[in-house]
């Protein structure tokens, strides 16, 4: 075997070792990332019970003024806590991924408008969470 053959099959190994590396990493991002979505059923709850509405209902395509702010909510603290990515949360919700990055956008502007509603909303949730969570 000439040199150059030899760094040609250490090379490969080397490749073939990294690519293994990569898979393992992507299965454990993967399992952490499936533990983390299992959260989502617990914050729609929550969500539900602060604007006082059906878990239900949710998952429409309702527009009503409290139905939409809730699911923005769940957008916004899904997605800041990394629970899962926008097009996960937007399988789960049955809406399209804009829908889930508009929703976040709309609890961040808010926040820096110091809106009072959805701050108190949001309060109230974290809250609500807080205690589901002991």
């Amino acid at each position: 075997m000439t040199t150059r053959e030899l760094k040609s099959l250490i090379a490969l190994e080397l490749v073939k070792e990294c690519m293994n590396t990569n898979n393992i990493i992507a299965s454990i991002n993967q399992y952490y990332m499936h533990k983390e979505t299992e959260k989502i059923p617990m914050i729609i709850r929550s969500a539900c019970k602060v604007f006082n509405i059906s878990e239900g209902i949710i998952y429409s395509k309702n527009r009503k003024q409290d139905i939409v702010k809730a699911r923005q909510l769940i957008c916004y603290y899904v997605c800041i806590n990394k629970i899962a990515t926008e097009e996960e949360l937007a399988n789960i919700l049955g809406q399209n991924h804009s829908t889930i990055n508009h929703g976040k956008k709309v609890y961040r502007n808010a926040f820096e408008t110091n809106d009072s509603y959805i701050i108190n909303k949001y309060n109230e949730f974290i809250k609500h969470m807080s205690i589901v969570n002991k």
